[in-house]
């Protein structure tokens, strides 16, 4: 008995929308064998890319349906926790790896006939799982097909940049070749300026990170565009607007998004930070009262313990255009984040609250979140 899938794994597939795949046996059809007829299935994934080394994740056993000969099974939620998003080092030059968005998977499989496993388990060819997904309605359209690459972001590709902000990319190579990001600044006295900066060798379907250093300029940039050379296919361009006359307030924000990269957002308004202590009370046996320095009850009969305090932010992004504010739909519904701190990454949690999109005859745009750090403080440092 050999159990095979009825079409191949897909070359690439975002796995927070559904994968669901079909198995059968040809050799001996399901709706022919006497006894109940299941498929078992077991899903790992190879964690170092074309290592050769397979890590089981999970394992699924499933009847057959015996109009049509075939087993189910649904891969998609097995697949999400193998994967990862990745952090960057703010200090390096150069393409960085990105090992957690996207792995290689295979399927392994077998027949079992009244509980009795027919065979060895069969391996699949192997698919790559992408920690990426899009909304309802746009589910099975292909992200991937003609291009050259895709930048691993959801916000608008038009967007604000605060002079202070660092540029970070997270890329989807998907052409094999050597790219090179091209950075084209225009002045506001109506010329403009080119520089390059090349990148290592890279593999279809293999992301990459890439921090961004803009050239030193000796004019006025009021905008900057950014894209990848060197690959075959339609390629995508950021267009950064400066802000002109920014406010002397900026926090950088670092975000997972759902095409399994990192977006960053300046954060332009007056944002808060607060502190909020928590602890309980033991009370104990009381004492008649005495002075504090002598007596039994000289402190009270009352204790405080547990003690410890949460360390909170208001942020507020600035005002930005509506496509710019509508894409960060995307940042409280993923709800990983990060306050950049200096070249260091401080997990944030967002607080789960109801926020307006878009209001008819609304020509500001801005947004206001409440975040907490991500753990709590039992002692603070000078």
């Amino acid at each position: 008995m050999a159990v095979q899938l009825v079409n191949p794994l897909p070359s690439i597939h975002p796995v927070l929308d559904p994968l669901i795949v079909s198995l059968a046996d040809p050799s001996e059809p399901a709706s022919g064998r006497e006894g109940q007829s299941q498929c078992e299935v077991q899903i790992e994934v190879e964690d170092s890319l074309d290592s050769g080394t397979w890590r089981l994740i999970g394992e699924i056993l499933n009847p057959y349906d015996y109009t049509t000969d075939t087993a189910k099974a649904v891969l998609h939620k097995t697949l999400q926790g193998a994967l990862s998003y990745f952090l960057p080092n703010l200090t390096v030059s150069g393409s960085q790896a990105m090992p957690g968005p996207v792995k290689r998977y295979r399927l392994k499989a077998r027949d079992v006939v009244d509980g009795i496993p027919e065979g060895s388990l069969v391996a699949t060819d192997p698919g790559r799982a992408w920690l990426a997904g899009q909304s309802y309605t746009a589910q099975g359209t292909d992200l991937t097909s003609g291009k050259a690459y895709l930048f691993l972001t959801t916000r608008s590709l038009t967007r604000r940049l605060h002079p202070s902000e660092k540029i970070h990319l997270q890329v989807l190579q998907l052409a094999t070749g050597t790219p090179t990001v091209r950075i084209k600044a225009l002045f506001t006295d109506g010329t403009d300026q080119t520089d390059t900066v090349g990148l290592s060798a890279g593999t279809a379907y293999i992301p990459f990170a890439v921090n961004i250093t803009l050239p030193t300029y000796t004019k006025t940039a009021h905008t900057i565009e950014i894209d990848l050379t060197g690959l075959s296919g339609t390629a995508e361009k950021l267009t950064y607007q400066l802000i002109s006359r920014p406010a002397p307030y900026f926090r950088q924000l670092f975000y997972a998004n759902s095409l399994g990269g990192l977006d960053h957002l300046a954060l332009t308004g007056k944002c808060e930070e607060i502190t909020t202590p928590s602890g309980e009370i033991f009370e104990a046996q009381e004492y008649p009262h005495a002075p504090p320095s002598g007596g039994a009850g000289g402190g009270g009969n009352s204790r405080a313990f547990n003690q410890r305090s949460t360390d909170s932010l208001i942020l507020r992004t600035g005002y930005m255009s509506e496509a710019e504010k509508r894409s960060l739909r995307d940042l409280t519904l993923r709800n990983e984040a990060w306050i950049l701190d200096g070249l260091a990454f401080r997990k944030i949690i967002l607080s789960n609250t109801q926020w307006t999109v878009k209001a008819d005859d609304q020509y500001l745009h801005a947004l206001e979140l409440t975040a907490r750090y991500a753990w709590d403080e039992i002692a603070y440092s000078r």
